[in-house]
């Protein structure tokens, strides 16, 4: 499977570097992280108008459902992170690191487009969507105590979702559709996969 976990990454110049040779580096365009941003804006504001709705609850009891959601988004990062390694090709040495404020998983190995997509976007549907929905249908929120923690975590994993949905948008616009896909360092490299 190898997954490894690298500890605290300084800087992401600091990343073990691929063999380029015959890719081309994509240009990173501001406006891609925009659409990303865009994208998540409906639901999170939806999520933030049905998390201002939950009525019933004392001051204490609102700081003590953000501690707690708080808390139970840390083995979620880590799930997250794992889900982006698993979808990576089984060969490939992956690695996750911690880097300022949140949890990264680097993986080195040339995808085709298609696959790259699945790496981004898997632990967004299956942690951020699918809870999301559940939590706005109501089906899993039983009182406004567990409500507010649900909400809190689901609004969290959504916003986390931005730079995933960005750099599946910049490699869905800026490459072929047979593109071969690779990470070297902090940047993206594709090449024609005909």
């Amino acid at each position: 499977m190898n997954i490894q976990w690298c500890g605290f990454l300084n800087h992401p110049d600091d990343l073990e570097k691929a063999n380029v040779e015959g890719f081309e580096k994509m240009k990173d365009e501001e406006s891609d992280i925009i659409f990303g941003l865009i994208l998540l804006a409906i639901p999170l504001f939806f999520g933030v108008m049905h998390m201002m709705s939950i009525k019933g609850m004392t001051l204490t009891e609102l700081l003590v459902g953000d501690i707690i959601g708080l808390l139970i988004l840390i083995p979620i990062f880590i799930l997250h992170e794992l889900i982006h390694a698993l979808c990576c090709p089984r060969h490939a040495q992956k690695q996750i690191y911690w880097h300022k404020l949140t949890l990264i998983t680097y993986c080195k190995e040339p995808m085709d487009k298609t696959q790259m997509m699945i790496v981004l976007l898997a632990p967004n549907v299956l942690l951020g969507c699918s809870s999301y929905m559940l939590w706005m249908l109501g089906i899993v929120s039983a009182n406004p105590l567990l409500d507010k923690v649900l909400g809190l975590m689901i609004l969290v994993l959504l916003l986390g979702a931005v730079w995933d949905l960005s750099l599946a948008v910049t490699i869905m616009i800026r490459t072929p559709s047979k593109a071969v896909v690779c990470l070297s360092g902090e940047h993206i490299y594709y090449k024609d996969g005909k």
